[in-house]
């Protein structure tokens, strides 16, 4: 049998998952506009799980990372504007030189700039990682997840860098996707993050990991 490390298996396995992202990016787009109930459900779930967060901590008020949504992605700003409206801190990335990320604080009137590539993104502060980190509640973006937990990012490596294991186990770690995008398997590499629940429109799921 092939090790792993096998420089033909690694190759397979980032050529599997270029295909998969871009099936999977073509069937999302193809599904535009999405059900308007989506929104509310995912509003409503995201809602739920920082009042649970809130109860369990004991805090009254959170800090939230999470990530604005293009259209083609599950639609989280009607939730993120309900939590930001409540009081909750909200935390999204901007993209940085050398495929890092900062952070910056997000409310519905934050104002927005086009990068060096053309991309609208949040003006504010820049945080560190240290502030997604510190975060209570996580929304982690993907394309597909599976049913062991393994996460099929952009291909940028950003999450993998940074998330670590404390927070991928985390009660209040989510990821999120469509529900059709949680996958029997995916391919993957050692390096690739693993998340324990995924939240999509059809609510939570937990997941092997």
């Amino acid at each position: 049998m092939m090790s792993p490390s096998h420089p033909n298996t690694a190759e397979k396995i980032a050529a599997d998952k270029k295909l998969l992202r871009a099936s999977i990016r073509a069937r999302r787009a193809a599904a535009l506009p999405h059900p308007p109930q989506w929104s509310k459900n995912f509003e409503q779930n995201m809602k739920d799980i920082v009042h649970e967060a809130c109860q369990q901590l004991g805090q009254t008020h959170l800090t939230i990372a999470a990530y604005l949504p293009v259209d083609v992605e599950p639609p989280l700003i009607p939730g993120l504007t309900a939590l930001s409206e409540a009081g909750h801190t909200i935390l999204v990335p901007r993209v940085e030189p050398q495929r890092q990320l900062s952070w910056v604080r997000w409310t519905p009137e934050t104002e927005f700039a086009k990068n060096s590539m053309g991309i609208e993104e949040p003006l504010g502060e820049k945080l560190d990682t240290q502030a997604f980190l510190d975060a209570h509640v996580h929304f982690v973006p993907a394309l597909a997840y599976d049913v062991n937990g393994a996460r099929l990012g952009q291909g940028g490596g950003y999450y993998d860098r940074f998330l670590t294991e404390e927070i991928a186990k985390s009660p209040f770690t989510f990821g999120v996707v469509f529900a059709r995008e949680i996958l029997d398997a995916l391919p993957t590499d050692t390096w690739d993050s693993h998340l324990e629940q995924v939240l999509t429109e059809e609510g939570i799921t937990k997941l092997k990991s």
